[in-house]
């Protein structure tokens, strides 16, 4: 592609077009399962598991030599997550949920488990006061991450409180 001026967004400026190719095919695989369970009245148990597999080939003439396995270990292979719903006296709701993430081979993230928890109260319909703390488990942990220009991301202990109005 040629060279060529602009205005758009102003100054008046030179675009030179620059295509990069990486010539690589692929294929993903997986599925994903969950479930609902109302254990009691008041207690309802979900749970899902994720399985997920990602097959990169670069094309003979390729001179990419690391997109493809760097692609390939940057999202799980595996997760799964348990959520606990309570539904408890006075209009209060606790909810617990344990996740396992597996882990990234491509930018070497290891798999974690976390734990988050939240305590809640509907005075009225329209109205949700909650509060939640994150990542019990760990003060922190690595996620995401692919490639030379994203690094893993540390993600420490959290806690929260929302104010929710409904209308």
């Amino acid at each position: 592609m040629l060279p060529f001026f602009e205005d758009n967004p102003p100054p008046l400026h030179l675009v030179l077009p620059n295509i990069i190719k990486s010539n690589i095919s692929g294929e993903t695989h997986g599925f994903e399962l969950s479930t609902k369970f109302k254990v009691m009245r008041f207690w309802n148990l979900s749970a899902g598991y994720t399985l997920f597999e990602i097959h990169l080939h670069p094309a003979p003439t390729s001179l990419d030599f690391s997109t493809a396995q760097q692609s390939e270990g940057s999202s799980p292979r595996q997760e799964f997550q348990v959520r606990s719903e309570f539904n408890l006296p006075h209009k209060l709701e606790f909810d617990t949920a344990v996740y396992y993430v597996g882990r990234l081979p491509g930018p070497q993230v290891p798999s974690y488990t976390r734990l988050d928890a939240r305590l809640g109260w509907r005075p009225a319909e329209p109205l949700e006061i909650s509060v939640g703390l994150q990542n019990l488990l760990d003060p922190r942990h690595f996620e995401f991450g692919s490639g030379d220009l994203v690094s893993a991301t540390q993600v420490g202990r959290n806690a929260y409180g929302k104010l929710t109005w409904r209308f």
